[in-house]
């Protein structure tokens, strides 16, 4: 069973509500905070954590087989920063 799962089984089995629409909101409010990371907005979950993104900047590399100088293009990345509280 996934997260997503067995938070919208949570949710209606505390709030009557069915199955299925449970799992929608919980869909719902996920895809929202992927949007807002993938947005470049940092994502607070009280009691959780941060997410939000990184820059990477171009940096040189070698190419493991050949040994090769090659250049690694900037990119972006998702961090996470622990809540205190946990």
């Amino acid at each position: 069973m996934t997260l997503s799962h067995r938070l919208a089984a949570k949710i209606s089995s505390e709030h009557q509500l069915e199955a299925s629409t449970a799992l929608q909101i919980v869909d719902m409010v996920l895809n929202g905070l992927a949007e807002a990371v993938a947005g470049g907005d940092a994502v607070d979950i009280p009691g959780v954590g941060t997410l939000r993104t990184e820059t990477v900047a171009e940096r040189l590399d070698h190419h493991p087989s050949t040994g090769a100088a090659i250049t690694v293009p900037s990119s972006a990345r998702v961090t996470f920063r622990p809540s205190t509280d946990i």
